[in-house]
């Protein structure tokens, strides 16, 4: 009898707990799960899972294609999906894939290199849209010819000015001091083509004009491609020309303002054998780097903004629009490094450059606390 009476009072005391905790309150959601048995936090902004894109005007290269990757890289730490589209330099094809983007509801577009002639009008077709957008050497021409800008949208560029000043000031107080010391302009070869204020050579043409009228440098002679497409090809026989104008001691140095260009110098060098000018040129490539490391030490400098770094701000400033963060700059600036031959060596590749050059692709920007938790 004892033995069923502590039964059945055992049984009374768990009945009245279980009745002491039924009251109105809804029973607490269970976590969820990350499928190892530990618990997993909620994360609206990663389970939003949302579907950016990078569009490209031009063609598929080394650099956009890091740039590109660094984008879909970090929108996969994200939760995101990026889509990757290149459009060999067909206006036509660029507007449609943006125009497609748009009808399957995209959440943001990074556009890259799109002409004034349209882009403005597409960047208001896609706020409209309700889609983020940000932009990269992209410039918002109105129909007279004048800067524009379309709210909520950022505009991202290279630093060409920048560039520019960073290879005349290796020039001048790197290769040329004493000229420099003694208010001697240092003789340039340019080969530049000015297409318009709205396009990267022309932030390019306008800061190296600056060096001219502080009287750094003088111009001897500006040569130009048949068009931008033909630097390559076309320079050597038109820089040929020009240097045997021009004999040796009389030219100090090439200022090239697009690498295509610089490499079509390059070759009328060779082909003259002429090694006594030294080469210096925006933008960088691996062939750059070759021609860099060849032994003929004629090839001196480029400067370049990391790609690897333009992925990764393009993306962040995107992820901020989606996040609803505050976005103060309606343009951005990227920070460029210059790249002489002597920091390189035979295994330097566009991939790696940050082991050779200091600082190169370094950026805290646009990286919030939120942030952080994705990215490092």
């Amino acid at each position: 009898m004892k033995k069923v009476f502590a039964v059945l009072l055992t049984l009374a005391l768990v009945f009245s707990m279980a009745a002491c905790g039924s009251g109105s309150q809804e029973p607490a959601p269970a976590p969820a799960s990350s499928g190892g048995g530990e618990t997993v936090e909620a994360d609206p902004f990663y389970d939003a899972h949302y579907k950016i894109a990078y569009v490209n005007l031009g063609a598929s290269s080394d650099i956009f294609q890091i740039c590109a990757t660094r984008i879909q890289n970090n929108a996969a730490a994200m939760g995101m999906t990026a889509d990757i589209y290149f459009c060999d330099g067909d206006a036509a094809k660029y507007i449609d894939t943006v125009d497609t983007l748009i009808n399957q509801k995209y959440d943001g577009l990074i556009l890259s290199h799109g002409k004034g002639e349209f882009s403005l009008d597409i960047a208001k077709k896609v706020r409209a849209a309700g889609i983020q957008l940000v932009e990269f050497d992209t410039y918002l021409v109105d129909e007279n010819g004048n800067a524009a800008t379309v709210e909520g949208v950022t505009s991202c560029y290279q630093g060409d000015g920048a560039m520019v000043d960073l290879l005349l000031n290796y020039v001048c107080y790197e290769l040329f001091p004493e000229k420099v010391k003694a208010g001697e302009p240092v003789r340039m070869l340019e080969a530049m083509m000015y297409l318009s204020e709205y396009d990267p050579f022309g932030p390019r043409t306008h800061a190296y004009e600056k060096w001219e009228e502080e009287g750094l440098i003088t111009t001897v002679e500006q040569v130009a491609p048949t068009s931008v497409p033909e630097g390559e090809t076309t320079l050597p026989a038109i820089l040929g020309a020009a240097l045997a104008k021009y004999p040796v001691g009389s030219v100090d140095a090439i200022f090239c303002g697009y690498d295509a260009f610089a490499r079509g110098c390059y070759v009328a060098l060779k082909d003259a054998g002429r090694t006594d000018i030294p080469l210096v040129t925006v933008d960088i490539a691996n062939s750059d780097i070759a021609n860099m490391l060849d032994g003929n030490e004629v090839w001196k400098a480029c400067a370049t903004v990391s790609f690897d770094q333009v992925g990764d701000q393009l993306f962040k400033i995107l992820a901020m629009k989606l996040h609803g963060d505050e976005m103060d700059e309606p343009v951005y600036y990227m920070n460029p490094s210059l790249i002489t031959a002597d920091m390189l060596d035979d295994k330097a590749n566009v991939l790696n450059l940050d082991q050779y050059v200091p600082g190169y692709g370094d950026s805290t920007a646009h990286t919030p606390d939120w942030m952080s938790k994705y990215l490092g």
